[in-house]
């Protein structure tokens, strides 16, 4: 999305960075607000201490009615055109299959998260060492590629088509969304704090 929107390396390269500092400057603040603030919620309890209960109100129906549903269903609909795209290598994935890959996804994480608390956390640790495995084959052989010399990307890379102020809001959200994820420890400061209450609620 970001190579698409920005339109030449360059500038994709630049619009990461920015991103990533942004994202880190986010990562600390949060880090600050979880240790002068020792309780769970997250973005509701800062905002609740900030402004008072209405605003916090507020923003936890809009992260239930907007927010979380409308990643779910991003994240979904790509876990289910990945998964397709293999079988679908000569043609179009058609829309019904990855609508119907997604469903059965969402259903299966539902029921998983239903059953047991702890099946689900050691599947979300599997998919984490899988995650960090792909970026690894992606990165490990670019950077030795690099070291031989295939540098030929990085000649003119502002040469290219000219961003569109429409573009590049639409790029940077995609490197926003792409870092996003250093908020969540917050939620649950508490039971970091204090695991032996976490032990006592599951049994």
């Amino acid at each position: 999305g970001i190579l698409q929107h920005t339109g030449s390396v360059g500038l994709s390269l630049i619009l990461w960075t920015v991103c990533g500092i942004l994202s880190l400057f986010g990562a600390l603040c949060y880090a600050e607000l979880g240790t002068s603030i020792k309780k769970s919620g997250g973005h509701y309890t800062y905002i609740l201490e900030a402004f008072g209960p209405l605003p916090a109100f507020v923003r936890v129906w809009v992260e239930l009615l907007i927010i979380r549903p409308a990643a779910t269903a991003v994240i979904s609909l790509a876990f289910g055109r990945y998964l397709l795209e293999p079988f679908f290598m000569q043609c179009e994935i058609p829309d019904l299959a990855v609508k119907l890959i997604t469903a059965v996804g969402i259903t299966i994480v539902m029921v998983l998260n239903s059953m047991s608390v702890s099946w689900s956390a050691r599947i979300q640790i599997f998919l984490t060492f899988c995650k960090l495995a792909a970026i690894l084959i992606i990165i490990v052989p670019g950077v030795m590629q690099l070291i031989k010399g295939e540098t030929q990307h990085f000649k003119d890379a502002f040469v290219g088509n000219a961003a569109s102020v429409k573009g590049l809001p639409l790029a940077f959200y995609s490197g926003m969304y792409a870092y996003s994820g250093w908020f969540y420890l917050n939620f649950v400061t508490e039971e970091v704090e204090n695991p032996e209450r976490v032990k006592l609620q599951q049994t």
